[in-house]
């Protein structure tokens, strides 16, 4: 059995990130640091997720990667 993936969007801005699943079930918004989005980070292992991240000129740089 294939599970499908869980799609995320992020708005990126310089204070926050504002996040949300396809599904409308997970609706959040974090810090826009490192250390907060890392932690963010650890939540999505283990899981099939696909991040779909807004280009907003100089604040999505640092996360494309």
């Amino acid at each position: 059995m294939t599970l499908s993936p869980t799609w995320i969007g992020i708005d990126v801005s310089k204070a926050w990130l504002d996040i949300a699943s396809a599904t409308g079930q997970r609706v959040q918004r974090i810090a826009n640091t490192a250390d907060v989005i890392a932690a963010f980070a650890q939540t999505l292992e283990g899981e099939s997720t696909i991040v779909v991240l807004e280009a907003t000129g100089i604040y999505d740089k640092t996360h494309a990667s």
